[in-house]
């Protein structure tokens, strides 16, 4: 969608604009991290709790392995310290956390 929306700035290539391309790869960048960052869900997709949990979970890969590393943290009393770069995928992490009721600041 992102490449695809932006076709005309990358078929330009080397004689494009610097600032265009930068653009387009930091949307690349925040499409890696979370498909939410880019177009969040509408209100009517989600129905209850566990499915907002799954797709929140699916839809990124990093979240997964976070997921999987968070649980096996928590069985063993661990805390841990997360950053990221975007605020947003901040609050992402914080709606799976509290649907986790994972305790957080």
């Amino acid at each position: 969608w992102i490449l695809t929306r932006n076709y005309k700035a990358l078929a330009k290539g080397t004689r494009g604009s610097t600032s265009g391309f930068l653009n387009i790869v930091m949307e690349l960048k925040k499409c890696c991290n979370h498909c939410y960052l880019i177009k969040p869900p509408e209100e009517n997709e989600r129905e209850n709790g566990q499915e907002i949990l799954l797709s929140l979970i699916r839809s990124s890969g990093k979240l997964i392995l976070l997921d999987k590393l968070l649980t096996r943290l928590r069985e063993r009393g661990n805390r841990v310290l997360i950053f990221s770069q975007m605020v947003r995928m901040l609050d992402i992490l914080a709606e799976y956390l509290t649907i986790k009721h994972y305790p957080f600041q």
